[in-house]
This record gives structure tokens, C-alpha cells and sequence, in this order.
């Protein structure tokens, strides 16, 4: 890979790292809505909150899989020094294929990898934004009966 695809695969291994922070926060979460559920005072109201805070806890957790799943192989294209990037990520494209991955879009330039690996991330963080504001409902709500 020339030296600018190897800056750009860094980039898009350094967009992944908070994935795993922001999946911190929000499983604790999840797991602590889907408790509010069983609880005796909840309302329809309340639970409909703590169910979309389980929702929302389940798909940020998604896609920090799918972050955890990028960040080694962005890591190791910006270590990929003596191989042609086309050539690099053809060859991933060929491996998830042979496994029975879909590659819908084979072929991608590294750029366009990190522009959808940074719209994951921005969906994780907004899911995560999400599960905690449904989480503060449910709480006003069944603080408020």
C-alpha cells in the first residue's frame, strides 16, 4: 500500500477505537432496562421507554461488533506495506465471499471502507444517545407515578 493508503487505513483503524467505550456504557444499560422491565410499577408508558432502551442497547451493540470486526483489519492495511491496496482489499472481498459473507459493494476504494466505517460509528454513538435518553424517560416516568 502507498504511504497515503497506509494513513488512511490508521485513520480508519483510530475511527473504530471508541467503539468499544461507547459499547461500555451502553450494555450496563440494556441490561438494566430490560430488569426495569420485570418491575411491578411499570406503566405502559414506562415500558414502552425501557423497551426502546433495550432496542437501541441491542443495535449500538451491532454495530460495535461490526466496529470491533474493522479495527484489525484497518490495522493491519496501515501495517500492509508490500501490497497494492486494490489488490489488498480484493483479495478481503474474495475471503468474505468465500466464507458465504454477501459483499454487496466488492471493491471499494479504502476510502470509501473508512468514510461507512465512520457512519457506523456515528450511529453507534447516536443509538447510545438514544438508549440513554429513552432510559431517562422510563426513569421520570415511573418516578413520576
Amino acid at each position: 500500500m502507498s504511504p497515503a493508503d497506509r494513513q488512511l487505513a490508521a485513520i480508519g483503524c483510530a475511527i473504530c477505537a471508541p467503539a468499544s467505550r461507547i459499547d461500555a456504557w451502553s450494555r450496563p444499560l440494556a441490561l438494566l432496562a430490560l430488569a426495569g422491565l420485570l418491575l411491578p410499577q411499570v406503566t405502559a408508558a414506562s415500558a414502552a421507554a425501557l423497551a426502546a432502551s433495550v432496542l437501541l442497547g441491542l443495535l449500538q451493540g451491532y454495530w460495535a461488533l461490526r466496529l470491533a470486526f474493522d479495527r484489525p483489519l484497518f490495522a493491519h492495511w496501515a501495517e500492509a506495506a508490500d501490497q497494492d491496496a486494490t489488490s489488498a482489499l480484493a483479495a478481503f472481498d474474495a475471503a468474505l465471499t468465500g466464507l458465504g459473507w454477501p459483499v454487496a459493494d466488492a471493491g471499494r476504494p479504502l476510502a470509501q471502507r473508512v468514510a461507512a466505517t465512520r457512519r457506523l460509528l456515528r450511529r453507534q454513538g447516536l443509538a447510545c444517545a438514544a438508549q440513554w435518553l429513552a432510559a431517562t424517560i422510563a426513569l421520570l416516568l415511573l418516578l413520576s407515578r
